[in-house]
């Protein structure tokens, strides 16, 4: 039995501390397990996925303004909002990809 399929319950102040994280907690993977496609991926494929995939969506988002940049035409509101979306994305994902890192060290 590995670490992600424990079914423990915690005690009350601990489940609410964790309800009230669930909002920040964007686990993309969990609404569409890898698994269902690839049934050979164990924990090491996810953690490499759910690291390295966020750093790819960031680099995705800041295509647009160095797009501008390199065709010399610089738009500052593209800067502004690609930071905008990056960060939000770095904070609804950081519960989730921090968890998974830590599950590697039990």
């Amino acid at each position: 039995m590995s670490f992600m399929d424990d079914n423990r319950k915690y005690p009350d102040p601990t489940s609410t501390v964790l309800g009230g994280l669930g909002l920040a907690n964007l686990d993309i993977l969990r609404f569409a397990p890898t698994t269902c496609v690839y049934p050979h991926m164990d924990y090491y494929h996810t953690l490499i996925v759910k690291t390295v995939g966020p750093i790819a969506v960031v680099g995705l988002v800041w295509t647009w303004p160095l797009m501008h940049a390199v065709r010399g035409k610089p738009y500052g509101g593209a800067v502004q909002q690609a930071a905008t979306l990056s960060l939000t994305w770095l904070q609804l994902i950081y519960v989730s990809v921090s968890t998974t890192v830590l599950q590697c060290f039990v």
